[in-house]
């Protein structure tokens, strides 16, 4: 997930190039949610009290008990990387 923090709002043009990217970029599932893999907001909208769309704190207990089920407490990413499951 990326977010962008853009000073100014940008014109029609820079909008439609950045919808382009946004929509080839897709979305991110997590825990049967999907978030937008980039985001962009202006410090106005943050001051307005807009945030990203991001995942909860709220949603991270059952995140790690996922990664324990699988081992997380046996260096499961560790032993992934060695075996060639995943390129670091």
């Amino acid at each position: 997930m990326a977010g962008l923090i853009i000073r100014n709002e940008i014109g029609k043009t820079k909008q439609l190039n950045f919808a382009k990217e946004i929509a080839s970029a897709g979305d991110l599932e997590i825990m049967g949610k999907k978030y937008p893999r980039i985001q962009i907001l202006t410090v106005r909208e943050i001051l307005e009290g807009k945030r990203f769309n991001t995942p909860t704190v709220s949603a991270r207990g059952e995140g790690q008990l996922a990664l324990s089920l699988l081992g997380a407490d046996r260096g499961w990413l560790s032993d992934l990387l060695q075996n060639g499951g995943v390129s670091p």
